[in-house]
């Protein structure tokens, strides 16, 4: 069973495609808050937990509406 034969494989491609895109894009979301922690808020914990805490919760409520 290879996953590129037939339609089932392609979708099955496709679907890796978009998991792998979102997973890309949760991480350069984490990057950017990152930097901005750094940047703005000179690491401050605080900041830095409730930064995490949101971007935690955004990316629990996206896999839920995938």
């Amino acid at each position: 069973m290879s996953a590129g034969g037939g339609g089932a494989g392609r979708l099955r491609m496709q679907c890796l495609v978009l998991a792998l895109r979102w997973v890309e894009g949760v991480l350069q979301l984490k990057d950017k808050s990152d930097v901005i922690w750094e940047m703005a808020f000179k690491n401050n914990r605080e900041i830095g937990s409730g930064l995490n805490e949101v971007i935690n919760d955004t990316v629990s409520f996206l896999e839920v509406d995938a």
